[in-house]
């Protein structure tokens, strides 16, 4: 029988449970996993370090997990998944208190007393990836994440254990939060199985419904009835409901995801396979991006669609009449001034219903609606930095902000709409950030709206794309798909205008 020529790539550093191990060990192209037989098992055992696995396996033992050697262990997985009829039936397997879900013939879950393990097809990078839930978010290894920092990771931990309609009023009652971890590089994704009117995670919101009504706003008119007509019959034809949104951290303003193309192409091949209906989108990606990410983005095949004007200032920008006003005023306002290292519940409820005045009350529903719970859990676990502005115990504005690889991102903001329009709270918010961004040396990133009064600023725009996936998905959607990104793109400088 002939020898597989690949061996599975698995890392050999830390601590190698013998889940990953089985999982690993169908890491192969699909035609490999119609071949289950001995020869994977050697290919298996020779590419991993013999010290590690023993050591492993006398731990499982102690632990009362395992009472079998290693190679008995594999043979019945292998026996397992190879006489299982192939006719489509979801079947369930039991080795050693490890179950095992077999659908069409492939091993497709591997259940542990602890946790559950996906085995998806093979990706060309063989990379082995794992997606972390409600369930499994608390044993991820922090020290083993190069793309995120500290805070960033408990913050995402916090999403994914509570689930996101703890934190977000208006997510979809079927959102589902994930973090997929290949070799060290992380990304947050949501997935949505039906549409829903929110910015976050619907594609028809965020790229038909809401620029639609920024036109309208801005111009007094609708889109061309035309051009509105072809747009909305390429969209119901590319079926949207169904999404994996990549990078999805549930601001208006994500951070810039950072990955390699092996990376990308491992995430995007196992979503695929997990989700084989689902729409694959990744956001937040800047055409100024100093990562190479786009680059990364073309190759793996993704389709990019021009979707808003982000406003940048760099640190040596002009300081324009406006801008010195803004700092004057900041200097001279009677109120008090300062960042918030930790909030308290009192100051997260006003700082959610600052934000839901202004985004929700004054703008659309379609915006993001952020309770208190997410106020604290963003600022508590030091993903963002709030910056308040107070009139005794009551907060009279705010704005959150992150590091990023562009320099400094400002996530949301909320002011006091009642307050005198000479008070100036949201010039002094907005130029709270700037003079972060003096102090530091980075670029600030304003996101979008309120164009002329970040323009009076010397604020320069930049493309931000957003990239979809659909080589997995049927012929006639994946056309469709093509041509709303065509005509999305045609009409997007006309529609980005008002932004």
């Amino acid at each position: 029988m002939r020898r597989l020529r690949r061996k599975p790539r698995i890392q050999q550093s830390g601590w190698l449970p013998v889940e990953q191990i089985a999982g690993a060990a169908f890491q192969f192209s699909a035609k490999a996993l119609q071949r289950i037989n001995r020869d994977v098992l050697d290919a298996l055992f020779d590419s991993i370090d013999r010290r590690l696995i023993d050591a492993d396996f006398q731990r499982e033992r102690r632990l009362g997990h395992l009472t079998a050697s290693r190679a008995d262990i594999f043979s019945q997985i292998f026996s397992k998944v190879s006489h299982e009829p192939k006719n489509g039936i979801d079947c369930y397997a039991h080795v050693h208190n490890m179950q095992l879900r077999i659908i069409e013939g492939r091993l497709v879950t591997i259940q542990t007393l602890t946790r559950e393990y996906l085995v998806p097809p093979s990706s060309p990078a063989g990379e082995l990836c794992i997606i972390y839930d409600e369930k499994t978010i608390d044993t991820l290894d922090r020290a083993s994440i190069w793309n995120l920092t500290g805070p960033q990771i408990a913050y995402l931990q916090g999403l994914v254990k509570n689930g996101p309609r703890r934190y977000i009023a208006n997510a979809p009652r079927d959102a589902a939060q994930r973090l997929i971890v290949c070799r060290g590089c992380a990304l947050p994704f949501t997935v949505v199985s039906r549409e829903e009117r929110v910015f976050c995670v619907s594609p028809k919101t965020c790229w038909f419904d809401y620029p639609r009504l920024l036109y309208r706003n801005s111009t007094g008119r609708r889109p061309a009835p035309v051009s509105n007509f072809l747009l909305g019959a390429a969209r119901r034809l590319a079926r949207f409901e169904k999404t994996v949104t990549l990078n999805n951290w549930w601001l208006t303003n994500n951070p810039t995801p950072a990955f390699s193309p092996a990376h990308l192409r491992a995430f995007t091949d196992h979503l695929t396979a997990l989700y084989p209906e689902h729409l694959i989108v990744l956001k937040s990606l800047p055409e100024t991006d100093p990562t190479g990410v786009i680059d990364a983005v073309r190759s793996t095949g993704y389709s990019l669609i021009k979707f808003r004007f982000m406003h940048f200032r760099s640190a040596a920008a002009k300081r324009t009449k406006a801008f010195r006003y803004d700092q004057k005023l900041l200097k001279a306002t009677a109120l008090t001034t300062r960042y918030l290292k930790r909030m308290s519940g009192a100051q997260a409820e006003q700082c959610a219903a600052l934000y839901n005045q202004l985004y929700i009350g004054k703008h659309t529903d379609m915006n993001t609606d952020f309770t208190q719970r997410w106020m604290a859990l963003a600022c508590n676990t030091g993903f963002l930095d709030v910056f308040a502005i107070e009139d005794g115990e009551a907060i009279k504005g705010f704005v959150v902000s992150y590091p990023d690889a562009n320099g400094i991102n400002v996530g949301t903001c909320g002011y006091d709409l009642s307050a005198p329009r000479e008070v100036g709270l949201y010039r002094m918010i907005v130029g709270s950030v700037f003079r972060k961004g003096l102090e530091e040396g980075k670029t600030v990133n304003l996101s979008t709206s309120v164009p002329d009064f970040k323009r009076r600023r010397d604020c320069h725009r930049v493309i931000e794309y957003e990239a979809v996936y659909a080589q997995h998905l049927p012929f006639a959607t994946r056309g469709a798909l093509r041509l709303f990104a065509r005509l999305y793109n045609s009409r997007a400088m006309d529609r980005m205008r008002c932004a």
